[in-house]
């Protein structure tokens, strides 16, 4: 869910600079303004779903609050395509998703659950 918005290939370079471009305009337009807040509501509550779904497994700490933690994936998401649109160099596809596993990492349960 979080690679997709970021820039790792030509095609989702493509899209980030649409997506960007996008949000200059949803700024001033109201109609756009909703249509963005709506996606991002929609993608947090995906994201949340997923964590609460990982945390009922027992693949992830359940002290962890899985809406906090999806609004701050979906920051690092963005501040990723951000600096790897204007920086490819620095932040190139494998380290994008190095530092989206290594949050990840961080959220999981430290005795993951048996397998079933």
């Amino acid at each position: 869910m979080l690679a997709e918005g970021l820039p790792l290939d030509t095609e989702r370079r493509t899209e980030v600079r649409l997506w960007f471009a996008f949000l200059g305009l949803a700024l001033t337009r109201p109609v756009l303004g909703r249509a963005q807040r709506d996606a991002y509501r929609a993608w947090r509550g995906m994201l949340a779903g997923a964590l609460r779904d990982a945390q009922a497994r027992g693949d992830l700490a359940s002290d962890v609050d899985c809406e906090r933690e999806a609004a701050g994936l979906i920051a690092l998401a963005d501040g990723l395509a951000v600096q790897a649109s204007f920086e490819p160099r620095a932040l190139p596809p494998q380290r994008q998703l190095d530092l989206v596993d290594e949050w990840l990492t961080r959220l999981r349960a430290e005795s993951p659950a048996p397998a079933r």
